[in-house]
């Protein structure tokens, strides 16, 4: 869920919610909920398949790295990332070490 400011504490509804949920028929669904108006997004958000297996997770695993829920390794991509990401900014703005 994401909420705009402090509204998770004051019981407002979020801004983005992204949720698997059982349909009037009972089989499962994704749904995402967007300033309050409902969409159906199974098999992007909310419900995907994984390994041929229907899971509920927010983003789909050919969206995420790692495409499992491992932390450990999840952190090394970020850190691998964001240094990555400083290097080619001290390139772009030139700024040596003498």
């Amino acid at each position: 869920m994401l909420f705009w400011r402090k509204s998770s504490y004051n019981g407002t509804e979020p801004l983005l919610k992204i949720k698997a949920q059982p349909s009037a028929e009972g089989n499962m669904t994704g749904l995402s909920t967007i300033f309050g108006h409902g969409f159906n997004t199974t098999g992007v958000l909310g419900l995907s398949e994984v390994d041929r297996v229907v899971t509920s997770r927010a983003f789909p695993s050919w969206m995420t790295i790692p495409d499992i829920k491992w932390l450990a390794l999840a952190w090394l991509w970020h850190f691998f990332l964001r240094m990555d990401f400083c290097n080619q900014w001290l390139s772009i703005c030139d700024i040596r070490h003498y």
